[in-house]
């Protein structure tokens, strides 16, 4: 591991292929006001507050998600014939193809039933599915009445599947997975695990007292309180990043070209344009850290991009440069509002974002210091370590040297900037911090996950029923077959839900 950046910094975890953040460190939020994010935090679920709040219920009945025209262009393949039993029962062959489990889920008369993986390889299959499941069941228990009897085949791996050059004008197999994508016809659904502190360590963010917020609501709520206090002015003027660093870890061509831009210009005497990555495994960083950086880069892999919702939700201006995968709430993020898209070819994906990054700084090196001169400029521990410091001083100096206040960016003819956008970045990374805090909340998982359900169960061609094998699923049966594979994550579900036992009792 890595010389750690303070007594108390994080540690590197011990399998960088399994993490791309360091494990974070127990101390590292205590300095925010522990009254905010108390031990009730720990014990408050995603949405166990639903249960006496039926006003709130009543409301979110009467509410559509706002992602409806994505659900009908995802069905649309089903639009004109509708789903036929047989299909879906091809669909549930896909597992052995795609290298991941499949499984039968039915609803009936508002109970869901299912059979989950057994074999002791299957392990983080199942895991997966019961989060999936999870949510299934807290949407049939907010939403009473409200799902229709159905029938459909769910995708345990963190990839789509089901391609669409394999259709050759035939029906597509429908199923539901983490993710969808331009290439795919997979169908995304929320996955309740990562909504309740994510799938490794490394993924948790923890409460001022040290221990993981079992909730994305609380988690969000958490960040931006955090980052509410740091001027986006005085964060690391660098753009960050974290994955594996070499082509035989991560196959993905983009994100390995980006892992290698500082040491390109390195190469070609460009020192002061290197400084402007932080795209190595050093320093050590915890993922509740990372917006301690100005900039986050975020560039697709073909696994489910899961971290994403954290750097927006703490005020990091986005990078991203394609939008072929997507969770169920990420196409309605919009470029040029939420996030930058930097469009660039692979060998010129190193140049095109040191000219976006080089704009964006000098704007805040001119423009931003007078109109960001009033904001809040309360350090994290990171922030104040000597090492940041010296980065936070030094990146962008040379540059700085040279440019006088009248040569700060301005829009084109067209209103934009270079960077794509008619908006200046700190505008930018607030429009995201917004877009997380009032539009991507378990409810609005729920909602999704309802009117998903509904306008799949429309497309139907036959009357589902449950299969003999096929035992009906709620809360307990949830934490037992968690508990028998992990029984630390069980502790953790039960802890986040108390009163899941009692969910959908059969």
């Amino acid at each position: 591991p890595p010389r750690p950046l303070r007594r108390d910094s994080p540690t590197v975890c011990s399998d960088n292929a399994l993490y791309d953040y360091a494990l974070p460190s127990k101390d590292s939020h205590s300095f925010l006001e522990s009254g905010t994010f108390g031990s009730e935090s720990l014990i408050r679920g995603i949405t166990p507050s639903y249960l006496i709040n039926t006003t709130r219920m009543e409301e979110m009945g009467r509410e559509p998600s706002e992602h409806a025209r994505w659900m009908a262009k995802d069905l649309s393949p089903w639009a004109g014939e509708g789903i036929s039993a047989e299909l879906v029962g091809s669909a549930l062959d896909l597992g052995r193809l795609c290298s991941n489990s499949t499984i039968l889920v039915s609803i009936r008369d508002g109970k869901l039933h299912a059979s989950l993986p057994t074999e002791p390889q299957l392990a983080q299959d199942a895991l997966r599915l019961h989060s999936m499941l999870l949510n299934i069941l807290e949407t049939l228990r907010t939403f009473p009445g409200a799902v229709p009897d159905l029938e459909l085949v769910l995708l345990s791996g963190d990839q789509p599947c089901v391609r669409k050059k394999w259709a050759h004008g035939a029906l597509p197999m429908p199923v539901f997975g983490r993710q969808g994508s331009v290439r795919h016809h997979d169908l995304p659904l929320p996955d309740f695990g990562l909504w309740a502190g994510g799938e490794s360590p490394a993924e948790r963010i923890l409460a001022p007292s040290g221990e993981p917020i079992l909730g994305w609501d609380q988690q969000s709520e958490l960040l931006r309180e955090k980052y509410g206090r740091v001027s986006s002015l005085i964060r690391v003027p660098q753009v960050f990043w974290r994955g594996p660093p070499s082509p035989t870890e991560d196959p993905d061509t983009l994100r390995h070209v980006f892992a290698s831009c500082a040491a390109s210009m390195n190469v070609e005497d460009r020192a002061a344009d290197a400084a402007l990555f932080n795209s190595g495994p050093f320093p050590a960083l915890a993922l509740q850290e990372a917006c301690d950086f100005r900039y986050s880069a975020h560039i697709e892999a073909q696994a489910h991009p899961q971290t994403l919702r954290h750097r927006l939700a703490c005020g990091s201006l986005v990078l991203s440069y394609s939008a072929d995968y997507w969770e169920w709430w990420t196409r309605a993020l919009e470029p040029g509002t939420h996030f930058i898209r930097l469009f660039a070819y692979e060998q010129e994906l190193c140049s095109v974002t040191v000219r976006a990054l080089n704009d964006l700084n000098i704007l805040y090196g001119t423009v931003g210091k007078q109109a960001l001169r009033d904001g809040r400029r309360e350090p994290t521990p990171s922030l104040r370590d000597t090492r940041f410091r010296l980065i936070n001083s030094s990146v962008g100096r040379p540059l700085m040297r040279r440019i006088a206040p009248d040569d700060a960016p301005v829009p084109s003819k067209a209103g934009r900037y270079s960077w794509n956008s008619d908006k200046v970045p700190w505008q930018l990374s607030w429009e995201g911090q917004q877009f997380i805090a009032n539009r991507v909340k378990a409810e609005h998982a729920l909602l999704y996950t309802r009117d998903m359900l509904r306008a799949y169960a429309a497309l139907l061609r036959y009357a589902p029923a449950p299969k003999n094998e096929a035992p009906c699923y709620d809360g307990q049966v949830l934490l037992d077959s968690v508990k028998k594979i992990d029984a630390e994550q069980a502790a953790a579900l039960f802890k986040a839900y108390p009163w899941l036992p009692e969910l959908g009792r059969c």
